[in-house]
């Protein structure tokens, strides 16, 4: 997840029932058992200080008022069907919902609007049955159909969707997103208002946990034609999930108020207030000092500050993230065409100084691209750092010492209080080891989104980003990100060897031979350096003892309102 557009492919978890997938909730979607030891050991002990923190209020009533004060940025895209992830993905997720979600909790996939799914034996469609009486927060019914027109509509052109490619194993999708086949041609049918039925373009057990995020949300037809790209707007948008939208005063603030249409057990949230902040990371810890927010993000010169702090220490928290920050390298355009020059830049960086000095020690350095709780990730395959090595690439490239070099240019989000610090760090290493010049082009953030959907056929040099896990498998890095069907992050790469391997590899059944493929898979992409690993992500917040509930699941982890409650204070 990601501000990105582009295309891609899947991943794979046994089910080829209903009753077997509801039985093997801990095979589909037991994030959990994927999360690596050190990732379990965290969030253990974040619960276990958050409990702590907790404990003064444990016997504390409900609140009389049930509201909860939250940071975020001001949204880009706030369209289910268009974004592709970033500022405002945490408001969609309280606002909407689809067949099935994903429980922040645990990770295991919980029936939503579906209440049964059924799977055929080739595990190539999948049959969706909603529940009786579903209607949109305006009491208008929602039925089948709205999964059906709002799945084409994000591969209709005309929506101009950043992430189209998550409807990829739908049948005839790629064709239709390369304008080779017509719209009506896609594998999903209303057979009725309450079934839905899916056919992909192969075995795609996985499927399920894709159906949770969000581009498959249904939106309603009805507000998106009066009022077009405005139905985003307070006012006009219309949702099916726990919560409306009833205030969206931009760049100040978004009120969600609880959905009294919603079919599910109605939240003890009544109102969440989220403070829209330009950049809530570096923003967001004064308004929670003021005890004017309930949670806030803790990051770079702060970190050491809070966690000494008598009163704020207590507060930390620390949930590991499945999500690497790393640079885009354009690999058709000079001098970063060369595969020896993105590989020197890549051997020069030293991630232990970057994430542990830089960044205060707030990520983990990362020496692959794939996070350690993904199936696939293979520490054998990273790159290394070695800057002798990097020193004699150059030259063999034809620019010893940085000689004859052309100044690059490294393009980022300025509001990204990481992402600067990481710019700067890299301007200066490479300058210090390599000898090469690189100018920083930080842009604001409608400025970059703009910028980075114009390099699918327009040139550049470098460019900071970074992906958290949707669901927890290989394919929704190798087969979504880096096929060069995909090119989700326009950096042009494209290497044979690398799409056959992970095209195989989607949907093979053996799932020892599978990893064992994505490994392969992983190997090639570090080795060519179209994408350099900076650092795997984590979140740290402070909380408000008197705030129960707060999770950020590793996968796709944004804070759900619905699990929440707050205590009297």
């Amino acid at each position: 997840m990601s501000p990105a557009s582009g295309k891609p492919q899947h991943q794979s978890v046994p089910a080829n029932s209903r009753r077997s997938f509801l039985k093997g909730g801990a095979a589909l979607g037991a994030g959990l058992a994927t999360m690596t030891v050190l990732q379990r050991t965290t969030l253990a002990a974040a619960s276990n200080r958050l409990a702590a923190a907790n404990a003064l209020f444990q016997d504390q009533p409900l609140a009389a008022d049930q509201v909860v004060r939250l940071p975020e940025g001001e949204p880009v895209r706030f369209d289910p069907g268009v974004t592709s992830g970033g500022k405002g993905l945490e408001m969609l997720q309280n606002l909407f919902e689809g067949l099935v979600f994903i429980n922040q909790r645990d990770g295991s996939l919980q029936m939503g609007l579906a209440e049964t799914m059924d799977v055929n034996d080739e595990q190539t469609e999948f049959t969706f049955t909603l529940r009786d009486g579903l209607v949109w927060s305006d009491d208008t019914p929602l039925t089948a159909g709205d999964f059906e027109w709002s799945w084409k509509r994000v591969l209709n052109p005309d929506t101009k969707s950043e992430y189209t490619s998550a409807l990829y194993p739908l049948l005839n999708a790629v064709a239709i997103d390369n304008g080779e086949a017509e719209l009506d041609t896609l594998g999903v049918k209303a057979t009725d208002d309450k079934t839905l039925v899916v056919t992909l373009e192969a075995a795609t057990p996985y499927f399920p946990l894709l159906a949770a995020t969000w581009t498959y949300y249904p939106v309603p037809q009805h507000t998106v034609e009066e009022y077009g790209e405005a139905w985003v707007e307070a006012g006009n948008m219309v949702s099916n999930g726990p919560y409306v939208l009833t205030e969206w005063n931009h760049d100040q603030n978004m009120v969600l108020e609880r959905n009294e249409k919603y079919w599910g057990e109605k939240p003890t949230i009544t109102r969440g207030e989220f403070t829209l902040f330009a950049d809530p990371v570096a923003q967001a810890l004064v308004a929670f000092e003021a005890d004017e927010l309930d949670q806030a993000q803790v990051a770079g010169a702060d970190l050491d500050r809070v966690k000494n702090d008598p009163v704020l220490g207590p507060l930390v928290q620390v949930f590991p993230r499945s999500g690497t920050q790393f640079i885009v390298m354009d690999t058709t355009n000079p001098p970063t065409d060369d595969v020896r020059v993105r590989q020197a830049l890549s051997m020069a960086i030293q991630r232990d100084a970057l994430a542990n000095g830089v960044l205060k020690g707030e990520f983990t350095p990362a020496p692959t691209i794939l996070p350690a709780d993904i199936p696939g990730y293979n520490e054998a395959a990273a790159l290394g750092e070695d800057l002798d090595k990097a020193k004699q690439l150059l030259a063999d490239a034809g620019f010893p010492n940085g000689e004859g070099m052309p100044e690059l240019t490294l393009t980022y989000t300025a509001t990204s209080t990481q992402e600067k610090k990481s710019a700067e760090y890299l301007q200066g290493i490479w300058k210090q080891s390599l000898g090469i010049n690189v100018k920083l082009d930080p842009l604001e953030d409608k400025a970059y989104q703009d910028w980075f959907n114009a390099r699918v056929d327009q040139p550049f040099n470098m460019l900071l980003s970074f992906w958290g896990s949707d669901w927890g498998d290989p394919a929704n890095w190798h087969n979504q990100l880096f096929d060069s069907q995909a090119d989700l992050y326009h950096s042009h790469w494209k290497n044979d060897e690398f799409d056959a391997t992970v095209r195989e590899a989607v949907s093979m059944g053996d799932a020892e031979a599978r990893i064992a493929k994505y490994q392969e898979a992983e190997a090639i992409l570090n080795q060519d350096a179209s994408i350099v690993p900076l650092f795997h992500l984590n979140r740290i917040y402070v909380i408000k003892p008197w705030v129960q509930g707060i999770v950020h699941y590793p996968i796709l982890g944004r804070t759900w309102l619905r699990y929440i409650s707050i205590l009297e204070h």
